[in-house]
């Protein structure tokens, strides 16, 4: 008897909980900041069984429905897709004064404990850092004599890899 009343003990907390979880999941859904166009979520897995269809996903049916800019979620992750090349470009642009500089998130974890977040180009959301590497990437590596020298390696590489097969 005693157990009995333990395990629905146990089972009305567990679902208590799940309510729980499934009310912040959805609250956070519709609360979010800048929505886009996607297919609607569930908790737990998102809409990965919306995205991925026959083990692949589709861009071309994924854009034809929601458009250029779009979001999808992974769990509880949102992933923003692009599938305008000019978007792409006005993101990617390597200008210095450009609107998107912050490209990663300051509480990455995994960023930070392999010591990338906040160095280099890539991860880093130091502006004045981020400005002094690419100035330094700017002149070193697009200058014309690197870029000549790499193309002869390039070319040197190639022609010896063809000779061993």
């Amino acid at each position: 008897m005693e157990n009995t009343n333990f395990l629905q003990e146990i089972l009305k907390i567990s679902l208590v909980a799940l309510i729980a979880y499934i009310s912040n999941y959805y609250y956070k859904y519709f609360t979010r900041e800048n929505p886009l166009p996607g297919p609607f979520p569930l908790p737990l897995i998102g809409n990965i069984h919306q995205v991925l269809k026959n083990g692949s996903f589709d861009m071309n049916k994924f854009q034809a429905k929601y458009g250029d800019l779009c979001e999808f979620y992974a769990g509880s992750q949102r992933f923003v897709v692009l599938s305008n090349d000019d978007l792409i470009q006005k993101i990617m642009k390597p200008t210095v004064n450009g609107s998107f500089h912050n490209r990663v998130n300051n509480d990455n974890e995994g960023l930070e404990e392999i010591g990338l977040l906040n160095t280099g180009l890539v991860f880093n959301n130091n502006y004045d850092n981020w400005r002094f590497h690419r100035k330094f990437y700017t002149k070193v590596m697009m200058s014309p004599s690197l870029i000549k020298q790499s193309v002869i390696v390039v070319r040197n590489s190639f022609i010896e890899m063809e000779k061993i097969q």
